[in-house]
């Protein structure tokens, strides 16, 4: 039964191979050329089409020159490994000072940081303010917060590569300085 089966298979696959090899060709009454892979019933010319064996990209041969574009492609496939990154991150949150006070009476604030080296693509960086991400994950040391209440605020800066946390700024504590408006409270005599 199973050489059956097996013979059966092996000549359905290679008749499939045959008459792929084969298309037909014919023009129709308004002039149109139809090409097919299957017979039509009107008369059609048949068109035999050649074996043709897979082609393989040539290798480079060491001492061979390149031509320019070659080069550029060589170029591009060994810059697209992503480098090893051997220094590690180092965040330091160069604005505002730790423990300063400042004065911001529509409770803004802006950070920046200085890093020891760029960032690799697949790094970024999260603002943390009072315990809370800020924000979205950039690669840029720098943010713009914006309405904070007045008082103190904890802020701290983390690296991710790949999602994974790599490196931490020492967190600061800065107090905000903001005007109130105080309440005009009636007079008893009014």
């Amino acid at each position: 039964m199973r050489l059956l089966q097996l013979a059966l298979t092996t000549g359905l696959s290679l008749s499939a191979i045959t008459a792929a090899q084969t298309m037909y060709t014919w023009v129709d009454d308004d002039g149109t050329r139809h090409f097919s892979d299957s017979q039509p019933e009107n008369t059609a010319n048949t068109i035999t089409l050649p074996q043709h064996e897979p082609l393989t990209a040539p290798s480079h041969q060491e001492g061979e020159t390149l031509t320019p574009y070659q080069h550029d492609i060589e170029q591009q496939h060994a810059s697209s490994s992503p480098p090893a990154v051997t220094t590690p991150l180092e965040i330091n949150i160069t604005a505002p000072e730790p423990d300063s006070a400042v004065r911001s009476n529509n409770g803004s604030l802006q950070v920046k940081a200085t890093l020891n080296r760029n960032l690799a693509p697949n790094e970024q960086l999260q603002l943390i303010a009072n315990g809370v991400n800020y924000d979205a994950l950039k690669t840029q040391p720098n943010w713009q917060l914006k309405n904070l209440d007045r008082g103190q605020h904890s802020l701290s800066i983390q690296a991710f590569r790949d999602g994974k946390l790599i490196a931490s700024s020492q967190p600061i504590t800065v107090h905000l300085l903001r005007a109130t408006i105080k309440s005009v409270k009636p007079s008893p005599n009014s």
